[in-house]
């Protein structure tokens, strides 16, 4: 009978979950949502960023469909695709991966019954099951319902004294069905409890092993991400390796200390320290992001909905709800953020208790403490070795777990006690093109930096008319520094430059100054100095230039004058400002014509947190030597779909005018995407209204030729050959990837030092009907044109353009840049 998967106690289920009532905006516990206090596996787990659908969302769990669209993957696979050798070749390799084989696995039917009872809820339900444990077998109980190996008819004398209670069969799952899945996670789940480890968010925690830094109130806590998923063949437990910075000190410690040392005026410095930080609640475990801080609020404040609550105030509330005793009741309210994370919920804040809220990372009067930093970064430093070691760690103490060993015994399962291995095979090295059709190899940790500085520009323009504005103090120091970029600028036409100083070192002074020189002069381009990164003066700038202006723009900081790297600067400035004008500095060959590679990424108004921007690049040739770049603005994940297609219709528009009238052969869009929910409205929305869209640009459905592909640079699988990085241009597309799926992990970047992530590439529409192979060879040529790099990006450079574009408008000019600007304006 000790081998069940048991219930939690009402307690401990009333300290452990909560949800929100829309209404009240506090936590609430709903105690008819799910009875006996039975705890809920998959909680802090639905978003997950794992890049496959790990954890079932409750209309997935209800529902007989699978997690993914099947019509779209239909529609992917069925295609006859277009196949060529020479993109099969490659060396071939085996890697370790962050998996764990479960062998034996669980091979028998599961069947689902509902537990129903005439009278009263009966308050001994679990004991009820136990008792029964004979006949049942290995069980789980969540909720009003039972799972077991048992086949219907299962009839349990389970009447008590006050009421009959009896089973109804329900369902059977299949040993193939994602929600077989269930068991495993729940069996890992209670062995990770066990062990003593805490959950914080969606990851695992152990506090009781925490490493700490001397006269600081800070530790680092070891911590775990799992997931279990059914691949081709095998149920693999998929382990990735964290840690989080956690403060001995409570939010209210902080503001005792504020109050210490500001005295009456420590409202705005309290506000500066806590807003954007990141509070743990230590009566649920949850993480939010403080937004603001309430001092017209504090514990003995009413609910808002107090004619419901009886008057109820914060501290009572807590007191009922949490059993928390809440001591300090002048305190100040935090203010967070508790929309549902799909994004598509309505906005919803609630306040927290600073006295139950630790704080995780650090207040920004650390940030800048020296040993702090220093600190932090070793802490931060995982090599592939150390992070083999915490995985091999992990493994082993689960392995010794009393409580895993007996429940996989019973359940038929055994967990390998090694690290899964997968076969890839390696790309082979890349060729770019330079000027005068110069060929140069690209050595095997992706670099190329002797003939970034020295070969000439594949496609140069020429620039006449620019102007240097920079501070008197710098007048010496910025034209010595000219003097190398014009020295570096090789085959591009760059002219002495006419020069502005500027002696108002003020945001306001520096656009003064551009007023003066883009008025005045009409230059093609302008370079700015400025003394240091200042965080108004640089926007202030930008909003000249791409909002008031359309001048493309280059600034350089002062520190570029006293670096030892300088004359390096000086190239890249050379590079950037040709990029600027039109020009590229390499290519690289594409195996197909007329194709247009798009990169999409949107991000959020770093101030206006309701505005959202799509950013787009597009190629318009096959050399990449001409691209046009794409801003909006949306609210809405309906405007979102619209801008990505009016943009897309304009990026079009564009190609056909550069390319005598005729409209793209194929289309390659990546988009960015790192959760799991987002990928499924993407898929469903996005991809549908693009393909739609292209439809009618082309005329005929059958003509429009579209690879759409979504790019994750956060997974959580982890890649090992032997304890080393797996080498560049490393591929995997089978056996840790979806069957349903045209799915792969691409390694286009080398890390010395800390352990590295391959970037995932999922295919989610393919009526280019381009190869796997051809879309990988494709995807890993493309992250050698990132033009401000002499070596290779974790990504295809259209989208990281893209990104760049969007972070470049969502942090400094707050709306999109003026139409007229082109090219790759924002290098």
């Amino acid at each position: 009978m000790e081998d069940s998967v048991e219930c939690e106690s009402d307690e401990a289920f009333v300290f452990k979950n909560r949800q929100y009532s829309q209404t009240m905006n506090i936590p609430e516990y709903k105690k008819d949502q799910q009875p006996w206090g039975i705890d809920n596996p998959l909680d802090n787990c639905d978003d997950t960023p794992w890049e496959h659908s790990f954890f079932l969302s409750e209309n997935q769990w209800n529902s007989d469909s699978e997690c993914e669209s099947d019509e779209e993957h239909l529609y992917v696979n069925e295609q006859v695709l277009e196949e060529d050798p020479e993109d099969k070749k490659g060396d071939p390799v085996r890697l370790r991966t962050n998996y764990f084989k479960v062998s034996c696995q669980l091979d028998k039917y599961l069947y689902k019954y509902k537990i129903r009872f005439e009278g009263d809820r009966p308050t001994n339900i679990q004991e009820l099951i136990k008792s029964n444990f004979e006949i049942i077998g290995p069980y789980i109980l969540e909720w009003y319902s039972l799972y077991c190996t048992k086949k219907p008819p299962l009839e349990l004398p389970l009447t008590d004294a006050a009421n009959h209670v009896y089973l109804e069969f329900v369902n059977e799952l299949q040993p193939q069905e994602p929600r077989h899945l269930r068991i495993y996670e729940i069996l890992l789940k209670r062995s990770l409890e066990e062990l003593k480890f805490k959950m914080i968010g969606k990851c695992y925690y152990d506090l009781e092993s925490p490493g700490r830094i001397e006269n600081h109130t800070l530790e680092v806590c070891p911590g775990y991400m799992t997931a279990v998923n059914k691949f081709h063949e095998d149920v693999l437990i998929g382990v990735d390796v964290t840690q989080k910075v956690l403060s001995r000190m409570s939010v209210l410690d902080l503001l005792e200390r504020t109050i210490e040392d500001h005295g009456p005026d420590y409202q705005e410095a309290f506000r500066d320290e806590v807003i954007g930080l990141s509070v743990w609640t230590l009566y649920d475990n949850k993480m939010y992001r403080v937004e603001d801080v309430a001092f017209s609020h504090n514990p003995l404040s009413i609910l808002p909905v107090a004619a419901q609550r009886g008057n109820m105030t914060y501290k009572e509330f807590f007191k009922e709800k949490w059993g928390v005793t809440i001591r300090s009741t002048s305190q100040p309210m935090l203010v967070v953020d508790d929309t549902p994370r799909s994004g598509r919920g309505k906005i919803e804040k609630c306040f927290l208790i600073p006295e139950v809220c630790a704080i995780t990372g650090l207040v920004s009067s650390l940030k800048n403490e020296g040993d702090v930093k220093s600190w932090i970064a070793a802490q931060n430093l995982v090599t592939p070795q150390r992070r083999i070691e915490r995985l091999m760690d992990f493994n082993l103490r689960l392995l010794r777990s009393p409580t895993l060993q007996r429940q996989f015994e019973n359940w038929n399962m055994l967990l390998d006690s090694k690290l899964f291995e997968v076969s890839g095979r390696v790309l082979p090295p890349q060729k770019l093109i330079f000027g005068n059709d110069c060929e140069v190899d690209v050595d095997v940790e992706g670099t190329w930096g002797l003939a970034y500085n020295e070969k000439n520009f594949f496609h140069t323009k020429e620039l006449q008319n620019w102007i240097v504005v920079t501070p008197s103090v710098y007048r010496m120091e910025t034209e010595k520094f000219v003097g190398k970029v014009l020295e570096n600028a090789r085959n591009f036409h760059l002219s002495q430059p006419r020069w502005l100083e500027v002696t108002d070192l003020s945001a306001e002074g520096y656009s003064s100054a551009l007023d003066r020189a883009i008025f005045d002069y009409e230059p093609r381009a302008v370079m700015v100095i400025t003394p240091g990164r200042h965080p108004y003066i640089y926007p202030a700038i930008m909003k000249k230039c791409y909002e008031e202006y359309s001048v493309p723009c280059q600034v350089i900081t002062d520190g570029c004058f006293s670096s030892d790297q300088q004359n390096d600067f000086a190239v890249k400035v050379a590079v950037q400002l040709n990029c600027k004008m039109g020009g590229i500095p390499w290519t690289i060959y594409m195996p197909l014509e007329r194709l247009m590679i798009v990169g999409v990424d949107v991000c959020q108004d770093k101030i206006h947190k309701d505005r959202n921007y799509l950013s787009l690049v597009a190629t318009l040739d096959k050399n990449l030597t001409n691209y046009v770049t794409l801003s909006s603005c949306y609210e809405t994940e309906g405007q979102k779909t619209s801008c990505l297609m009016t943009n897309l219709s304009k990026a079009l528009d564009k190609f056909r005018d550069v390319n005598d009238k005729h409209l793209p052969s194929r289309i390659i869009i990546y988009r960015r995407s790192g959760l799991t929910k987002e990928v499924q409205v993407i898929t469903e929305y996005e991809v549908r209204r693009v393909h739609d869209g292209l439809a009618r640009f082309y005329g005929e459905e059958n003509r429009v030729k579209l690879s759409f592909i979504i790019v994750s640079t956060n997974p959580r699988t982890r890649l090992f050959h032997g304890a080393e990085n797996p080498p560049l241009g490393t591929v995997v597309d089978s056996v840790i990837t979806q069957p349903t799926r045209n799915d792969f992990y691409l390694v286009s970047h080398v890390s010395k030092e800390n352990s590295l992530t391959p970037t995932y590439y999922n295919v989610v529409h393919n009526s280019a009907r381009l190869s796997l192979e051809k879309i990988q060879i494709i995807s890993y040529r493309l992250t050698h044109m990132y033009f401000t790099n002499s070596h290779t990006i974790r990504v295809p450079a259209p989208l990281q353009y893209a990104y760049k574009l969007g972070a470049m408008v969502a942090n400094s000019l707050h709306t999109p840049p003026r139409s007229e600007i082109k090219n790759l304006f924002f290098v």
